[in-house]
């Protein structure tokens, strides 16, 4: 995905590389050594899922994550807010790091249909950030 630009000739991509992304090594390799501006797009259950923690990932890059990929980990269902990613401090966390884009991933649909699951994860995410 590119993102539009914040100012002239600047352009920002955002790559998805399963393996890469759920991998904690990669992440804390790769950042500390990059230029400020190099930013990272963290995807919560890939992160869960490679044996990483997102909220220690987002304390140890503050303001990196522009955009972030809202993917439960662990449950029946897959549904936000229903498995064992701790939402309400990756939610603060990237708030005070000026997260901009806020990526809701459904993958599993235990719950219902895909439609029926997505309702109910807007609803667990609605009641998470008080909308």
């Amino acid at each position: 995905m590119i993102q539009a630009a914040r100012t002239p000739g600047e352009i920002r991509l955002s790559a998805t590389a399963q393996g890469l992304q759920s991998e904690p090594v990669a992440i804390i390799t790769v950042s500390p050594a990059a230029d400020p501006k190099v930013v990272m797009q963290l995807d919560a259950g890939n992160c869960m899922g490679g044996g990483g923690d997102p909220v220690s990932v987002l304390k140890k890059f503050p303001g990196r994550a522009t955009t972030i990929h809202l993917k439960e980990y662990g449950g029946n269902t897959g549904l936000i807010g229903e498995g064992q990613v701790k939402w309400d401090q990756i939610l603060a966390l990237c708030k005070a790091g000026g997260t901009e884009w806020y990526i809701v991933e459904q993958e599993q649909y235990g719950g219902g249909t895909p439609l029926e699951c997505s309702r109910r994860s807007l609803e667990n995410l609605k009641k998470m950030i008080r909308v």
